[in-house]
């Protein structure tokens, strides 16, 4: 089906909905594209999350005009675009590339255990410690730095925490399934390996997914 025809056939459509229907469309097409992801497990995106099923079919004729394609993974409840000719991808500093890396290593270990939720968490200090194993920083960084990283990451919807007075080596870190789409990595030892990489150099690394 070429574009003309996936328009109009959007229109028929749309043609159908009441006000509602079509303030939802508009509502969850621009959070797609604002944040790229929607996932049952963060409370703010459950309501969205259930809207957007119902609206799949409508959500990717819209995006596909603009070369997006819209994923839904039932497996992780997750609701995500990417952008079909590989544009709009991500630049990430150094530091926060190696925390994606540590956290998606983290996922990778800690989703094996039983749960029922897809999230995984862990600690600040723990966080902290696998960052020390990589050896790629000749001195600790400050909690400043890490917290700046951190709140890159949680902009991206890749993990969560709560920043407060009191946030300390206990505090913990959720990361979210989100974390899949964009570290592609499929074993530990792929993961070990590019953080290798990171021990030399110090450039802006781009990460492959929008």
């Amino acid at each position: 089906m070429d574009r003309i025809e996936e328009l109009e056939n959007l229109l028929e459509r749309y043609k159908t909905f009441n006000d509602t229907k079509k303030n939802l469309l508009s509502k969850i097409i621009n959070r797609l594209l604002n944040e790229s992801f929607l996932m049952l497990e963060r409370n703010e995106d459950k309501d969205d999350y259930y809207n957007a099923l119902d609206l799949l079919n409508e959500i990717n004729s819209y995006l596909s005009l603009i070369d997006y394609s819209v994923v839904y993974d039932k497996n992780i409840n997750i609701i995500y675009i990417k952008n079909t000719e590989n544009k709009n991808r991500i630049h990430l500093n150094k530091f926060d590339t190696v925390l994606l890396l540590i956290f998606r290593l983290l996922y990778f270990k800690n989703s094996k255990k039983a749960s029922l939720s897809n999230l995984v968490s862990t600690s600040f200090i723990e966080l902290k410690e696998e960052v020390k194993k990589t050896n790629i920083y000749k001195e600790e960084k400050t909690t400043n730095e890490y917290l700046e990283s951190l709140r890159n990451l949680r902009r991206l919807k890749l993990i969560s925490f709560t920043r407060n007075n009191d946030f300390n080596d206990e505090s913990y870190i959720f990361i979210y399934p989100s974390i899949l789409y964009i570290a592609k990595m499929e074993n530990i030892e792929e993961l070990n390996n590019l953080l290798k990489k990171y021990v030399l150099g110090d450039q802006n690394e781009e990460v492959s997914e929008n």
